[in-house]
């Protein structure tokens, strides 16, 4: 399966050095939360139960029916584990570990459209899982938490599960599901998500579950023990707690959003949806795009299944605008289309 972020491949198929790109491909933030150094016992000693960890991030998220993980991918991987064989529908096009997870576990898994509030409606009432994520990656469709919430009081009729994945959900809180997993209390509703993103620090492989008591006992007996290095927990809790970098990152980054947005038009290549952390363009040109792009040193993420498409994160810092900014001009696929 392919991921962004791939520079050990990407360094194979084009022969330009892992450290010489300007890797576009992941929708991970360019702006990471500032690290203090660690004191040396961190690495001599097992990771201790981090109470100040959960404080800091129930407070972040506002929700304190939460497990901390090594990643979200973990769980994805680990859900379906947790279930006999099932009907499972995921929302696509999306990440594609979901379905794989699903799959590999012996459950029957449908596909469903994520802009098509009519065919979700109809397998919240007929699956026995529905697996969403909001907003999308890669598409980023955006559902009001309304409609989920419809969606997951079909599946709770039937003993069902909602799953939502909410790792750019940041920039939308008001849309979030998170408030219902503590108001409501109830089994079938599931959120994960992914501070490394937002945080700029996804290195750290730190997800977060949210769900109903019972079974985040049992992710965490399937999780084990000393599962997260205390390395990670440190780092992340002074950045839940930092309210006003997170108010000036976020803006910064709303910023540099509008600003890849207004690029990317100026050269003929609209953004179809997106979020403020990657741009995504449908164009029958996306393949020669991306190997164009990519002869210079420029990975973006190239989906090929469906309509053409690219996923084309935000650069950090000047150099990196003006990189992007040359390689762009330089693409004889676009001639005659700049604006």
């Amino acid at each position: 399966m392919q991921h962004g972020g791939n520079l050990v491949e990407a360094e194979r198929l084009f022969g330009i050095d892992r450290n010489q790109w300007l890797d576009l491909s992941t929708g991970i933030s360019p702006l990471a939360y500032p690290l203090s150094p660690l004191p040396a016992g961190l690495w001599q000693r097992l990771p201790l139960e981090n109470s100040a960890l959960l404080s800091a991030a129930a407070g972040y998220y506002h929700c304190s029916f939460l497990l901390p993980v090594s990643g979200s991918q973990w769980a994805i991987q680990t859900l379906p584990r947790l279930r006999q064989g099932c009907r499972v529908a995921v929302a696509g096009p999306t990440y594609a570990e979901h379905a794989q997870c699903w799959q590999r576990h012996g459950h029957e898994v449908q596909a469903v459209q994520t802009v098509s509030r009519e065919q979700l409606l109809t397998a919240s009432k007929s699956v026995d899982v529905l697996v969403l994520a909001n907003p999308n990656n890669p598409t980023g469709t955006l559902h009001e938490k309304d409609f989920l919430l419809a969606l997951y009081e079909n599946l709770r009729e039937h003993q069902g599960w909602l799953l939502v994945d909410e790792a750019f959900m940041d920039f939308e809180d008001a849309q979030s599901l998170l408030p219902l997993v503590e108001s409501l209390q109830a089994e079938g509703l599931l959120v994960l998500r992914s501070p490394g993103k937002i945080f700029g620090l996804a290195g750290a492989r730190l997800g977060f579950v949210f769900a109903w008591p019972e079974l985040l006992h049992l992710l965490s007996e399937e999780q084990g023990p000393w599962a997260l290095p205390a390395p990670c927990l440190e780092v992340f809790r002074p950045a839940f707690l930092d309210r006003s970098w997170q108010r000036h990152t976020f803006a910064e980054l709303e910023s540099l959003s509008g600003r890849l947005r207004a690029l990317l038009s100026s050269y003929g290549l609209q953004d179809s949806a997106g979020t403020t952390l990657f741009c995504y363009v449908e164009t029958s040109l996306a393949p020669v795009i991306y190997r164009e792009m990519a002869a210079q040193g420029v990975l973006l993420r190239l989906f090929e299944s469906g309509s053409p498409a690219l996923r084309i994160g935000l650069p950090g810092c000047e150099p990196d605008w003006q990189r992007l900014n040359s390689a762009l001009a330089s693409l004889t696929c676009l001639q005659g289309c700049v604006l």
